[in-house]
């Protein structure tokens, strides 16, 4: 075989190798612009995880702090009905002790 022969013979293979490779490298270029993409979205995603986690953290400590108040609220309530009944109750025996008074 000459080497005119062999050429022949071996510039079609190269060329069918070479249009295969050229496919290839555009597939390779649409994964990485894929990949790129979703890199992206999942960066987006983590962000919003992120901030949501950090709005749950702030909501829980105003609901801490919320319910401390309401315990604050509820313990001053129980004072002034104490007082109220203690004002009722010395109300009550003075009113007593008035038309007691009054009725000798």
């Amino acid at each position: 075989m000459t080497p005119d022969e062999r050429l022949d013979q071996l510039e079609p293979l190269l060329s069918e190798a070479m249009a295969i490779l050229d496919r290839h490298t555009a597939q390779l270029k649409q994964h990485t612009g894929l990949l790129t993409h979703i890199t992206s979205v999942v960066g987006q995603q983590s962000d919003n995880i992120v901030f949501l986690l950090r709005e749950q953290a702030e909501m829980k400590a105003k609901q801490t702090e919320m319910q401390q108040q309401l315990s604050d609220v509820q313990t001053q309530v129980s004072d002034v009905q104490a007082q109220v009944s203690d004002v009722q109750t010395s109300m009550g025996s003075k009113l007593d002790l008035i038309l007691t008074k009054l009725g000798s």
